[in-house]
């Protein structure tokens, strides 16, 4: 009952965040509770009966102004420890809140230390280079890291981080941890990095497809894409044909550029979430608990045929393709969706808030499946702007570092997500219910695909590639090819797993 009584009070400080949220927060895939409290309420909830889902750590425990240090690197600008007061935004106020409460509550003081860099972690970048140099060292430089997705790739293959499993206090079943990305992570039974509630990256940089609701009312041959999905309608071939509708040369110039209507507007490297949204992967965790390759089947050849049969069509914009200059590529696709150019727009959540004072009315869609009787959507995870959890292998004293890691995690999960949705998504850029919906459906069915992930075979590059050139048909002999280099790399990420002690 202390124990019960001493995190009703963490809670209480955490309070004012969890009120702020809107009139709805869905169910994520990292399945953080839904808040439903009135944007207009100024008191409490109401207490009841049943004690709050609680982290099992000591309910003495207290570090006497120990300074727990958090590394954070990676590509892509993301920090969900740095925030020096409250009064910013919802999410800055969210991280302040959640870092000053596990404060208090355990006598410790976070440090920060932001490492990130656009470009910084491609497997022997910033965060592998900083957490090596300590493994090296035998130093405790860091108690708890968020390394960008090839980095921690790299330290979880060369045993410089832990493995999670057999970390005092933390307990990866709980509900603030990612179960998603727990399924398609472990390697020989070995958790070496995830995400959860503890960061927001993962859910900011998953794949969504937006639509444009004014094209949508101005032609009466589209479908309502929302009762597609809540019918099993949505797939490939639907999605394929509503695009088709969709496209005109609009000053009449006998060219498709820029100043014309299309029915998607997508980039190269949509191809790999295309891929995933149909269950298909690079590479697999089997049964064996072994990476082994499984991008070569019907199943991944299917979509990506049929993702091409609307990408080498004039239904397509691909903003990455029509100009090679990258500073171009935001401007553009900004432009293509704000001026009701596009009706379908393949992106990621990071882009959503762009549109937020615009006055094209948008909502959200999750990625088609290839038929109605796949089970599940999927949605990608990019590899590229990801950053995972870990904890370094030295570590002065684990028992802390466990208990403060499962700690910080339930705290983010009152606070870092509900905050995020009502600063990014529901009740401020998601202009309806029905795509509030659509966020259990995409935060639901992340897929972590460690293909991707330890980089096997190229692919990542190869697939947007064969894609961007309209060369599906070269799909299977460019797997082929790459399958004895990719066979080779899977053997030896397997054999150092093996090899790895506790």
């Amino acid at each position: 009952m202390k124990r019960i009584i001493c995190f009703i009070l963490l809670a209480v400080m955490l309070l004012p965040t969890v009120i702020a949220c809107g009139e709805k927060t869905p169910q994520t895939g990292d399945t953080t509770p839904a808040v439903t409290t009135d944007s207009t309420v100024t008191t409490a909830p109401a207490v009841t009966t049943e004690p709050p889902e609680l982290p099992d750590v000591p309910e003495d425990a207290y570090y006497d102004g120990y300074t727990f240090t958090v590394l954070v690197t990676g590509n892509f600008n993301n920090n969900d420890f740095e925030a020096e007061n409250a009064g910013g935004d919802i999410v800055s106020d969210a991280i302040y809140r959640k870092n000053v409460a596990v404060e208090d509550k355990l006598g410790i003081v976070i440090e920060n230390i932001d490492a990130i860099a656009f470009g910084s972690s491609g497997g022997s970048g910033t965060g592998y280079t900083k957490m090596k140099q300590a493994y090296d060292a035998a130093s405790f430089d860091y108690d708890i890291a968020m390394i960008g997705t090839y980095d921690v790739a790299s330290l979880a293959q060369s045993g410089i981080i832990r493995d999670l499993n057999n970390v005092p206090y933390i307990d990866l079943e709980r509900s603030w941890w990612d179960q998603m990305a727990n399924r398609d992570l472990a390697i020989m039974d070995k958790m070496f990095f995830t995400t959860g509630d503890i960061s927001l990256t993962d859910n900011i940089i998953t794949h969504c497809i937006m639509f444009n609701k004014g094209i949508l009312a101005s032609n009466g041959d589209l479908q309502d894409p929302y009762q597609l999905v809540n019918d099993n309608k949505w797939t490939y071939d639907v999605f394929i044909a509503e695009a088709k509708k969709v496209g005109e040369d609009l000053n009449g110039d006998d060219k498709m550029d820029i100043n014309d209507r299309y029915g998607l507007m997508t980039w190269n490297d949509a191809s790999l979430a295309v891929l995933n949204s149909s269950l298909a992967k690079i590479c697999t965790v089997n049964d064996n608990g072994e990476i082994e390759l499984t991008l070569n089947t019907q199943t991944a050849i299917s979509v990506l045929e049929k993702y091409v049969s609307l990408h080498s069509t004039e239904y397509c914009f691909n903003y990455q393709s029509y100009d090679s200059t990258t500073s171009s590529w935001d401007p553009n696709r900004i432009k293509v969706f704000d001026e009701d150019l596009a009706y379908y727009y393949m992106t990621t959540f990071n882009t959503v808030p762009k549109h937020r004072d615009k006055e094209t009315d948008f909502g959200i869609l999750p990625f088609p499946k290839l038929s109605e009787d796949q089970e599940t959507y999927g949605h990608l995870v990019s590899a590229y702007h990801c950053q995972f959890f870990c904890i370094p292998y030295f570590a002065e004293d684990i028992d802390r570092t466990g208990v403060v890691a499962e700690t910080l995690a339930w705290a983010s999960q009152s606070t870092l997500t509900p905050a995020y949705y009502e600063k990014t998504l529901v009740g401020s850029v998601i202009r309806d219910e029905e795509s509030a919906d659509m966020l259990d459906i995409i935060f639901g069915t992340r897929v972590f695909d460690v293909g991707a992930y330890y980089k096997i075979g190229s692919f990542t590059s190869n697939i947007p590639s064969i894609i961007s050139k309209n060369q599906v048909d070269t799909f299977s002999s460019t797997v082929e090819k790459a399958t004895r280099s990719a066979t080779v790399a899977i053997k030896n990420i397997n054999k150092k797993f093996a090899e790895i002690k506790d």
